[in-house]
């Protein structure tokens, strides 16, 4: 099966959802199924993770205020 999960924060911002997702995700993907995350950019970090699942980045749009 294909899972795709869109999330709005993501790791390498470390918190309860974000670790939860990343749990939720390596779980599915071990059992054989196709998994995809898509979260945004961190900008001034690493955005790469060693994960048994596929990770898109997307970019924020940026504010002008």
């Amino acid at each position: 099966m294909k899972i795709y999960f869109y999330t709005a924060t993501f790791l390498p911002i470390v918190g309860g959802a974000e670790t939860f997702l990343h749990n939720l995700a390596n779980s599915l993907a071990s059992r054989g199924h196709k998994v995809t995350v898509l979260a945004p950019k961190v900008r001034g970090k690493d955005n790469k993770i060693d994960a048994l699942y596929n990770i898109r980045r997307y970019q924020r749009p940026s504010s002008k205020r």
